[in-house]
């Protein structure tokens, strides 16, 4: 029997693959060991078949790239304009931007028909540029940015389609006086459609003694907010370890999750959720497709034969789960509460209602994330007590802690205030749904708009 999860509509969470196990930065704070690279380039016709594997995901939940640099594959350009129009809903890939681009290189990625590209920008400034990064030409960076928010804008304004530009920023003792500044110039001038500022991870890598070192006190996070906050576009936060909170950790010898790429999440106690990993595949350049849940590994190589490769890696992780419940000495269990809560958010099968959401989360602990937002109702519309946040097929029940009437857009305006519970402080999401329910019974379902703190935020 199949082990239940809140991912039953999807064969998986997420599939992390690369088109490369190449980077041509090495980033003192970079959690991907090299030492387990392939370094290999996949092959044209493995790279093509990937979007076969699209329905096994939800929406922005096929990476492209996650660990290493997809530019550097020789035929990137190629592998992205034989995307199917379905990429848009599903595909995602990550980039440095540094590597050297002519405009034909700049012209396919924002041809590329991707749900969005991400983008990591965390220093303009040459010399912290060499020292944090190991780049060489932030020239060659800034350029590359530049021509690509151009090229953006320029198919926008034709009416065509351009993926949005999603920014990541690690904030560090040695950057967050520039952080600000890196957010506003990317909304100005590399066509930020939003960016991520976000603190190290807390986990063992190979990154972690200099991410250490770097981690800022509570307060200098907190200080960064209202600057954040006055910056022009769409930010979110993710301030979730600061240095009393790691040395705290330490202290009463916290053991460090293991981040490496290799690693298996272990056995689940009685009654807990699977883990999200669990439910993660990771796609190495070379052809191999790793289950996280399961720590076992199969050759995607020999999966990809004709439209069948789809339905043959859900066997494969079907089976291997099979026989790792069958030999475990209990049953893995599934929050029933909230496994019922998404059963009844998948029965809404209408658009979404008239109306929006604009949300801005701060988490600024492991213990709960606070969640600010404007929510505009359908005319004669009260919201009830309980909100679900839906994005990619996840969910995140929030308790209503403030909802009132907006000061000055009416009664159907209701500016909100929440905190996620520990176990959905790590489900913020950058797009989605926000779900109003009254019992089992959906009232409406808003779409997310980023909330750039300039109009009616509370």
């Amino acid at each position: 029997m199949r082990p239940r999860c809140i991912r039953d509509a999807y064969a998986f969470r997420r599939i992390l693959g690369d088109m490369t196990g190449l980077c041509n930065l090495r980033c003192r704070f970079c959690s991907s060991d090299f030492r387990q690279a392939s370094r290999a380039v996949m092959p044209l016709p493995l790279a093509r078949g990937l979007p076969r594997l699209f329905d096994l995901v939800p929406e922005a939940s096929f990476f492209l790239s996650f660990f290493y640099e997809p530019t550097l594959h020789p035929h990137f350009g190629e592998i992205l304009a034989g995307l199917p129009p379905l990429a848009r809903q599903k595909a995602v890939f990550s980039t440095n931007m540094a590597c050297e681009m002519d405009d034909a290189a700049i012209a396919a990625l924002a041809a590329a028909p991707v749900r969005r590209i991400i983008i990591s920008l965390h220093t303009l400034q040459p010399e912290l540029y060499a020292g944090l990064c190991g780049g060489r030409h932030v020239e060659r960076l800034l350029s590359n940015l530049l021509r690509l928010g151009e090229a953006c804008r320029a198919r926008e304004a034709r009416g065509e389609h351009a993926p949005p530009l999603q920014f990541h920023s690690l904030v560090l003792r040695d950057n967050y006086e520039e952080i600000p500044s890196l957010v506003q110039l990317a909304a100005e001038r590399f066509h930020a459609a939003a960016h991520e500022v976000r603190t190290p991870v807390y986990g063992e890598h190979p990154g972690l003694p200099y991410t250490v070192r770097q981690l800022l006190t509570r307060a200098e996070l907190e200080s960064l907010l209202p600057r954040l906050s006055a910056a022009h576009g769409a930010v979110s936060c993710d301030f979730s370890l600061w240095r009393e909170l790691f040395e705290q950790r330490q202290a009463v010898h916290e053991p460090l999750p293991n981040m490496r790429s290799r690693n298996s999440p272990g056995p689940v106690a009685v009654g807990k959720v699977l883990p999200q990993r669990y439910w993660d595949v990771r796609l190495d350049a070379d052809g191999s497709a790793f289950f996280y849940g399961l720590g076992e590994t199969c050759d995607l190589r020999e999966l990809n034969r004709g439209d069948g490769m789809g339905q043959a890696l859900r066997e494969a992780f079907e089976g291997r789960l099979e026989r790792l419940a069958a030999a475990l000495p209990q049953r893995f269990a599934c929050d029933q509460q909230q496994a019922g809560l998404v059963m009844a958010a998948q029965r809404v099968l209408s658009p979404p209602s008239s109306g929006t959401a604009r949300l801005r989360q701060f988490r600024l602990g492991t213990q709960a994330c606070r969640v600010r937002g404007v929510l505009d109702l359908p005319h004669g519309l009260e919201p009830a007590d309980v909100l679900v946040m839906q994005w990619g097929g996840m969910m995140a029940r929030m308790q209503r802690h403030a909802l009132a009437p907006g000061r000055d857009a009416g009664a159907s305006r209701w500016a909100l205030e929440s905190v996620l519970p520990p176990q959905d402080a790590s489900l913020l999401p950058n797009e989605g749904h926000l779900l109003v329910l009254r019992g089992d019974s959906v009232l409406c379902r808003l779409p997310f708009l980023p909330d750039d703190g300039r109009e009616g935020a509370p």
